[in-house]
C-alpha cells in the first residue's frame, strides 16, 4: 500500500526476508551481530524445534505482531487511494510542469 506499484513492494519484501535470514544465520556465527539478529522475526522463529518444546513467550510475541501487523494492514486498505499501477510516484521529487 506504500510502495507504487505490487512488483516493488514484492521486491522490498523479499529482500527483507533474505536479508532475515542471512542476519540469523550470521548472528549465530558473529556474536557482534547476535544483538541486531534478535530484532529480526526470523530469530524467534523455532520451526522442528517447537516439537520438543514451545516457547510460548516467542510464539505469543509473533502472535502478538502478526495481529498488530494485520491491523496495520487493515487500517492502511481501508485509506487506499486506488490507482493503476506504477502510474504515481512516492511523492519525493515534486512534478515538472511542462511549458505550453
Amino acid at each position: 500500500m506504500v510502495l507504487p506499484s505490487r512488483r516493488s513492494a514484492g521486491m522490498v519484501a523479499g529482500l527483507a526476508l533474505v536479508g532475515s535470514f542471512f542476519l540469523v544465520a550470521l548472528g549465530r556465527i558473529d556474536d557482534r551481530l547476535a544483538d541486531a539478529a534478535q530484532l529480526s522475526p526470523m530469530f524467534y522463529y523455532q520451526g522442528g524445534e517447537a516439537l520438543s518444546g514451545l516457547n510460548a513467550g516467542w510464539t505469543l510475541g509473533l502472535l502478538a505482531l502478526a495481529i498488530l501487523m494485520a491491523g496495520l494492514a487493515g487500517w492502511r486498505f481501508a485509506r487506499r487511494d486506488i490507482r493503476v499501477a506504477g502510474e504515481g510516484s512516492l511523492g519525493l521529487f515534486p512534478r515538472r510542469l511542462s511549458k505550453a
